[in-house]
């Protein structure tokens, strides 16, 4: 998949998006955390997030209010969702 088929697929899950998708469950309310750590070192948190991988090269992290990111793997060391 390329860059272009990424940003559709991308555009398609935004659409579908709910406060459920940023919460670990309903009776527990407990939020999602995402961490990524980019291949210079750079490193990102966001709360209230969620992963969704597209295939093997392509993952989205959507937030709730910071918008929604697309990483090809060979630019992250990392993208993993903290439970708390």
């Amino acid at each position: 998949m390329n860059y272009k088929e990424a940003k559709s697929k991308l555009e398609q899950i935004n659409k579908k998006l709910t406060i459920y998708d940023f919460i670990n469950n309903k009776k527990s309310k407990k939020i999602k955390i995402v961490e990524i750590k980019h291949c210079d070192g750079s490193y990102l948190k966001f709360y209230h997030a969620c992963i969704k991988k597209l295939d093997k090269e392509w993952t989205v992290v959507c937030t709730e209010h910071h918008g929604n990111f697309l990483y090809h793997f060979e630019d992250v060391e990392f993208i993993r969702e903290i439970k708390k």
